[in-house]
């Protein structure tokens, strides 16, 4: 009944372990791994790898970075590359999986599990072990012969192991043990081994389907220190495997050794990479400190690079290019993915050329001559300048600051235009009111009014006694037509062509009347 109830025990244990291992054969290669993220330089530099896997470190094969130029250790997780230029590091982690495929590898349910060419223990002067080619499973070797090292097994110190008496026969199954395996797939076959005297130590070696797998291994030389020792071994078109253990030392005195943790676990390859940029932010430039002609010029910054992604302006911009306006300051700092940056300044300088011409307005009778002389004060360029008058048929000089005007009085009231150009460009201009006696002198045209809605002086119109031959034109200071009109009791009330508002400030008018024709400025006011 004693028997009954172990060998039931037992049965118990192996049912367990083998629910176990079909469990975890569900989870096979079920690891991860990380090398973190893609990492951007703005110069060479060392920089640290971090390679993290969930693996437990117990299972891990093998660590191999690629390439190797430049790592400080290619087979560490966690190395130094010095970095020189953009490159991708690959990392693959070789480890075993946590599913056991070894039924009873500690030896925990006893001797069952396994098959060996051995025999049990049978008794001697030293103790169960006494005579070559026995074995035990024990907690301690001492415990199975007197002359053997005091140790415990490699799990837990008070675990099971197979405790051997070797024998002097080699290629002798130790230990065996039939599984099932898929095709084409790598494994690793592994085992902890102790000597149990210091004496000839074992040399074992693994054997898989009746191929020894692997060069042979030695027991260590230190008794009671376990080591460890596996060997890779691939399927190939296999579905089964009869895996062993065999010694190979055929010495009779020693080559007592024992043996733990016996595994044969599915091999995952892990792989991952990280990408390493070096981002040169390279050169910035705005151009030299610039003087702009102004009102009517504006100036283009651009800070535009194939390299640099990234553009803050001391305005607020983030574009790659800027139009201004104004004088002042402008600075754009530039990066590359918010890390590596470059700034550049520019000074910018909008100036006029100032023209003035001595005379707002002057009255011509018939055949009277007036010179028109004009003074320019330059901020941008400088001279030479170069002069021009509008109209010119009245002109003596068309490209001098002076000009020479003569009446008559068949024409009509004319507005002449200076416009003075400097040697970078810029532009001023100027204008007077040649005024000549005749129907002018019965025109009466007001030059402001006040289109506010308060019903005083809401619309713009003139009196005129002439008014054989009427055309009106209103345009802004750029030569925009504002309002045209050839009814001389034309009334304007302020608004665009299109129904807007006209701006405030001060308009050109054009009036043709009879054979004359009238210039003068009209200023909009709305207060």
């Amino acid at each position: 009944m004693r028997l009954f109830k172990r060998a039931l025990f037992i049965l118990i244990i192996l049912s367990n372990i083998l629910r176990v291992s079909e469990i975890l054969a569900q989870n096979v290669c079920n690891y991860s791994l990380n090398t973190g993220n893609d990492t951007l330089l703005c110069s060479p530099a060392p920089v640290n790898l971090h390679g993290t896997t969930n693996a437990p470190a117990a299972n891990i094969r093998s660590v191999i970075w690629q390439p190797t130029a430049g790592l400080s250790s290619f087979t560490s997780l966690n190395p130094i590359a010095n970095v020189n230029n953009s490159i991708t590091y690959h990392l693959t982690v070789t480890a075993v999986s946590d599913s056991n495929l070894i039924v009873n590898g500690d030896f925990t349910a006893g001797p069952v599990g396994f098959t060996t060419a051995y025999i049990p223990g049978t008794g001697g002067t030293w103790g169960l072990l006494s005579n070559e080619g026995t074995y035990d499973i024990n907690t301690n070797p001492f415990n199975d012969h007197s002359h053997f090292m005091s140790f415990g097994d490699h799990t837990t110190g008070t675990g099971n192991m197979l405790v051997v008496n070797g024998a002097s026969v080699a290629n002798v199954s130790v230990w065996c043990e039939s599984i099932n395996v898929v095709p084409y797939t790598n494994y690793s076959f592994s085992a902890w081994i102790a000597s149990c005297v210091i004496d000839n130590p074992a040399s074992l070696q693994f054997s898989i389907n009746g191929n020894l797998v692997g060069p042979p291994f030695s027991a260590p030389a230190i008794a009671g220190t376990w080591s460890h020792f596996y060997q890779n071994w691939n399927s190939g078109s296999n579905t089964t495997a009869s895996i062993c253990i065999v010694n190979q030392n055929i010495l009779v005195g020693g080559n007592d050794f024992a043996i733990d943790d016996i595994s044969f676990n599915e091999v995952c390859t892990l792989t991952d990479s990280v990408m390493i940029t070096i981002a040169n932010a390279g050169s910035l430039h705005l151009g030299n400190d610039t003087a702009i002609c102004s009102p009517i010029h504006s100036l283009t910054l651009s800070a535009a690079s194939p390299v640099l992604t990234a553009h803050l302006w001391s305005t607020g911009d983030t574009s790659a290019t800027i139009i201004v306006h104004s004088s002042g300051q402008y600075y754009v700092t530039n990066s590359v993915g918010g890390i590596c940056t470059v700034r550049d300044t520019i000074n910018v300088n909008f100036s006029p050329v100032a023209v003035d011409i001595d005379s707002a307005s002057i009255s011509l009778n018939d055949g009277d001559s007036v010179t028109l002389h004009s003074s320019v004060i330059d901020l941008v360029g400088g001279p030479p300048y170069s002069y021009s008058w509008t109209p010119t048929q009245f002109s003596s000089c068309d490209t001098c600051p002076s000009t020479i005007v003569t009446g008559d009085a068949s024409s009509d009231n004319t507005y002449y235009y200076l416009s003075v150009t400097d040697n970078i460009g810029c532009r001023g201009l100027d204008s007077v009111l040649v005024r000549f006696i005749g129907c002018e002198a019965h025109v009466i045209i007001p030059n402001v009014f006040t289109p506010n809605g308060d019903n005083f002086n809401d619309q713009f119109y003139i009196t005129t006694q002439c008014p054989d031959v009427f055309h009106f034109i209103i345009f802004n200071r750029w030569g925009k037509n504002m309002y045209e009109s050839s009814d001389p009791n034309f009334h304007w009330n302020g608004k665009t062509a299109g129904g807007t508002d006209a701006a405030e400030g001060v308009y050109f008018y054009e009036c043709t009347i009879g054979k004359q024709k009238l210039h003068g400025t009209l200023q909009l006011i709305r207060k």
